[in-house]
């Protein structure tokens, strides 16, 4: 995602934890942890573009690939270590023009600063990388030709003194170049390479969180200050960002982009080269959160016991983890267990989203007879399992699958509390409901929206009847194996988590019992909403098509669109369309709180097909349901970053 520059960020800063615990456990259950990146762009109208070098496995390699694009006329402007498969790699950022002289590398600072000492009165040190591999450090150096005078390193150990030196500095008149920080005997240090310089330089204090340092970063541009350099480490409490920032003019601007993976952070390069903005650094960084991930944090921590999530583009899981507790280390569950992607969560009304794409798939299959436009009862009048509902109102006959898609059958009613996983209870629920259903009709079919379960309800009898299959096992057929959701259930079981009431920060967690919902993993409902996109494997284009296609249904005084077991999002997020469905369970018990379950899937209609999962076993306040800060999240990443 780009980013767009004519307005100050949202600040997606939430309040202040409460109690003791704050989502103190980071899950990123991939084989590898995530390997993300910070590109920083600079955008001034020259023609000549950056040029990022493919990864390459070991030093000795670089130095090859180096030598072959000098002598094509480039050079080196940074360069970049981050670990691929256990061994480290590296990336270059070069641009056209000659004047780069070879890079440096060496296992120790004395030796770094006397190869820099030989060099600086003919050479510019303009960055420093420094990285871990095994047991030892290694300092590179990135030089080009020429001096402006008064160049000094700098070796210090932590942040405060390396901003006090840093500030030394600028007082006799220095600018700082660039900069590395890495461990060195178990220390974190850092290490500076400065010049004389006439334009103002700022380096505030490393931020806490991503959306911070974006904020510091609108601020600075604001007092005309251009981000210039970026790293991130951890430093004991967490993930930190820390920048450089430089004095420049309102002709140039500046681009700051997190990406998850090598593919994106390509793809990114080659869209913002589009734009003529030149890629000046890259900081890749290996944690169990991307871009994604981190903001979901700053919108639930205090919020959620416990949360997953999974973010998927093209079909591809980019982002995926879990966060806090699934069962929480109160009481007698000591020591707990960290929530994951992997753990099975109840997804509650989400499960009409599946519903839906089932029938159409048995739509799709040819049934005689069977249509979006067909009415329902006929589907089930001869059910075995059906009662005597010789009581229905006619009109339930007129009532289509579609009036029960949209929630438009014009009927009103309340659950009564069964088991819809079980068949029996499932046919005695449609048989009450059929039978009083002259008490609760409100209007015709198709001229009022009301949210109904029961329509959902209706349809598990639909399939299960016309299919001679009992529902749960029709989905698993017809839509989840094709999709590879193996760690999709419809009963509990040993990997789901405990469920917690809103603001739950001691006491016990609590079971949810056979309900009506489907229990999920964020990584398999990432997979599900492949079902919605071309080539998903069990849609066909006219059945996707007619899921998707929003529908006005009319109620007295207002209105909405609704689509197929889907919403269509209120206003499209930075122009891009969305649908989505929310999940909720609640439970009851005396005496206690209600606890239970939210989820949100949301299918965002651009050119990275992106789609978001995110499941947590927490009651939640409105503006942190799933729903609502997953448009807010994508809403900031696609216009500030």
């Amino acid at each position: 995602m780009s980013t767009a520059v004519a307005r100050s960020p949202v600040s997606m800063s939430r309040p202040a934890p409460r109690g003791d615990t704050d989502l103190p456990n980071v899950n990123n259950d991939s084989p590898d942890p995530t390997q993300n990146f910070l590109a920083v762009y600079h955008q001034s109208g020259q023609s000549d573009q950056s040029v990022l070098s493919d990864p390459c496995p070991g030093w000795d390699v670089f130095l090859a690939d180096y030598r072959r694009k000098v002598a094509d006329g480039l050079f080196l402007v940074q360069v970049a270590s981050f670990t691929d498969g256990g061994a480290v790699s590296f990336l270059g950022v070069y641009r056209p023009g000659g004047g780069s002289w070879e890079p440096s590398r060496f296992d120790n600072w004395d030796d770094f600063q006397a190869d820099w000492d030989r060099r600086r009165w003919a050479q510019t040190l303009t960055d420093i990388e420094v990285y871990q591999d095994g047991e030892t450090t290694y300092f590179v150096g990135v030089y080009q030709e020429g001096t402006s005078g008064g160049a000094a390193l700098d070796y210090q150990p932590g942040i405060d003194a390396f901003q006090a030196s840093w500030q030394r500095f600028c007082t006799a008149g220095k600018r700082l170049i660039g900069f590395g920080t890495g461990i060195v005997g178990g220390q974190r240090v850092f290490c500076g390479s400065y010049a004389y310089a006439g334009q103002n330089q700022v380096l505030p204090a490393p931020q806490p969180a991503l959306d911070a340092f974006n904020r510091l970063r609108w601020d600075m541009a604001d007092r005309q200050l251009l981000l210039a350099r970026v790293r991130t480490y951890d430093d004991g409490a967490g993930r930190v960002y820390l920048g450089l920032f430089n004095q420049s003019d309102y002709h140039t601007l500046s681009f700051f982009c997190p990406r998850s993976g090598l593919a994106d952070l390509v793809a990114n390069q080659a869209d913002m080269a589009k734009r003529r903005a030149r890629l000046v650094q890259v900081e890749p960084y290996t944690g169990a959160w991307g871009p994604w991930g981190e903001l979901i944090y700053q919108r639930l921590k205090g919020q959620a016991v416990g949360y997953s999530y999974a973010v998927f583009e093209h079909g591809v899981p980019v982002e995926h983890g879990g966060c806090g507790w699934a069962v929480a280390p109160w009481g007698y569950n000591v020591p707990g267990e960290p929530m994951t992607s992997s753990h099975r969560v109840t997804v509650g009304s989400v499960s009409k989203t599946i519903t839906a794409v089932a029938l159409l798939r048995l739509i799709q299959d040819g049934l005689p007879g069977l249509s979006l436009d067909a009415p329902f009862f006929p589907l089930i009048e001869h059910a075995p399992l059906l009662g005597d509902v010789s009581a229905m109102d006619p009109r339930v006959r007129t009532v289509t699958l579609r009036n029960l898609l949209t929630m438009t059958s014009g009927m009103s009613w309340h659950q009564r509390d069964r088991d819809w996983n079980d068949p029996v209870q499932l046919w005695a629920e449609v048989t009450d409901f059929l039978k009083t259903s002259l008490d609760d009709y409100k209007q015709p079919p198709g001229t009022y929206d009301e949210y109904l379960n029961i329509n959902f309800g209706l349809l598990r009898a639909v399939i299960s009847n016309v299919t001679g299959t009992w529902y749960p096992d029709y989905v698993r057929q017809a839509v989840l194996g094709p999709l590879g959701m193996t760690d999709t259930e419809i009963n509990p079981g040993t990997r789901d988590p405990l469920y917690y009431s809103k603001g739950q920060r001691s006491g016990p967690g609590a079971v949810i019992p056979n309900e009506a919902s489907w229990r999920s993993t964020a990584l398999d409902m990432g997979r599900f909403l492949q079902a919605l996109r071309p080539g998903g494997g069990v849609l066909d284009d006219t059945s996707r098509a007619a899921v998707l296609k929003p529908v006005w249904v009319p109620r007295p005084g207002q209105g909405r669109y609704n689509q197929l077991g889907l919403y269509p999002g209120t206003t499209p997020v930075n122009g891009v369309p969305y649908s989505q469905h929310n999940g909720g369970y609640t439970y009851s018990r005396s005496c206690l709180p209600e606890y239970g379950a939210r989820s949100g899937i949301v299918r965002f209609d651009d050119d990275q097909q992106t789609d978001v999962v995110i499941l947590v076993n927490t009651v939640l306040d409105d503006d942190v349901q799933p729903v609502a800060i997953i448009p807010e999240i994508y809403d900031y990443l696609s216009t500030y970053f």
